[in-house]
């Protein structure tokens, strides 16, 4: 039962039906409820957890999980593996204890903030978004 749902699951996710996962996972929730309960097993309560992580993550991100499955039809490119080994190499450089200017995690966040933005090519457009709530005024060198 629990594989078969668990491949609904994905499915659903990988589609981008957000709400339908969320109900799945809901019903899931309810049976394994039951199941500790009744039995009082342990991975069936790891279970439960990872379930309820899983549902709030989901909630939480339901506007900006996309349609894989339409985006791979209209052949759009789905891989996030360039933007992962560029961040995972930036953060271990600079966050190793051995870096003399070692980043904090609030600028290690700010810096992959405005990296992810150079890699979406939406820098400009935001800078020019958040310019007005600035410190400190951005003078373009010349």
């Amino acid at each position: 039962m629990l594989a078969k749902a668990v491949t609904r699951l994905r499915w659903r996710l990988w589609h981008g039906q957000t709400e339908r996962a969320l109900d799945l996972i809901g019903n899931l929730l309810a049976d394994l409820d039951a199941s500790v309960k009744a039995a009082e097993s342990t991975p069936v309560r790891k279970v439960a957890t990872l379930l309820r992580a899983l549902e709030t993550y989901i909630a939480g991100q339901a506007d900006l999980i996309i349609d894989y499955a339409a985006a791979r039809h209209r052949d759009e490119p789905i891989s996030t593996a360039t933007t992962e080994s560029t961040v995972q190499r930036l953060l271990h450089r600079r966050m190793g204890a051995n870096q003399q200017m070692r980043w904090s995690p609030r600028g290690a966040h700010r810096m992959l903030k405005v990296r992810t933005a150079v890699m979406n090519g939406t820098l400009a457009s935001e800078h020019t978004a958040a310019e007005p709530y600035a410190r400190r005024p951005f003078h373009r060198a010349a």
